[in-house]
């Protein structure tokens, strides 16, 4: 949402540099709402890239590629994280059943 902000405010400030749609040209016209700049601002976090909408200006660009880095990283994290909380845990599990003693006391 933030990015997507981001592109409408650079839309409002320079109008028509920041998407520009790809499959039908003349439907654009200059009217961009808030719900293609989150649509756009989705499929660059995710890096499909559907290719119906691209980024015309340096700056529009930059936040693409700001997001297609970023959203790649915060998947890698986030399997990073869930890998690391399932081994502790099974590891944990482990320890349990081979030193029952300690089971009892924690």
């Amino acid at each position: 949402m933030i990015a997507a902000l981001g592109y409408q405010l650079l839309n409002n400030a320079y109008p028509g540099t920041v998407l520009e749609v790809v499959t039908d040209p003349e439907s654009r016209g200059g009217h961009e709402n808030f719900a293609e700049f989150v649509y756009f601002s989705l499929i660059s976090l995710t890096s499909v890239g559907y290719g119906d909408m691209a980024p015309i200006g340096p700056a529009a660009k930059s936040i693409a590629i700001f997001q297609g880095i970023f959203g790649q990283l915060y998947l890698a994290m986030l399997i990073a994280k869930l890998v690391g909380t399932y081994t502790a845990q099974s590891m944990k599990e482990q320890d349990s059943i081979r030193n029952p003693v300690r089971r009892i006391f924690d």
